[in-house]
């Protein structure tokens, strides 16, 4: 698996469904103070728009591709912030360990 990081967008594949990811979302994004604007979702999707304290959009999308994994995409303020969302991830994936 690779991260893949381009036009300010952080995309890489989590080993679980989009419902299972959804609390383990949540979790890192109140982890990182996060305040969560908006949760969107559906079946087969979740999405998340949260505030950072220095008012960045935060954008956090789950899609499944089969019932075994899910596409993250992680965009963090208006033009991309590599380091947070790599963080970001990272909290999301140990989340899910737990």
């Amino acid at each position: 698996m690779v991260a893949v990081y381009s036009f300010g967008e952080f995309r890489m594949l989590l080993n679980t469904n989009a419902p299972t990811a959804t609390p383990a979302i949540q979790k890192a994004l109140q982890t990182f103070e996060l305040y969560i604007t908006k949760t969107a979702t559906s079946t087969y999707r979740v999405e998340f728009t949260a505030r950072a304290r220095n008012d960045q959009k935060v954008t956090v999308l789950s899609e499944e591709i089969n019932s075994r994994q899910s596409m993250l995409h992680i965009r963090w303020g208006a033009g991309g912030n590599k380091p947070n969302s790599l963080a970001l991830y990272e909290a999301i994936e140990k989340n899910l360990a737990h």
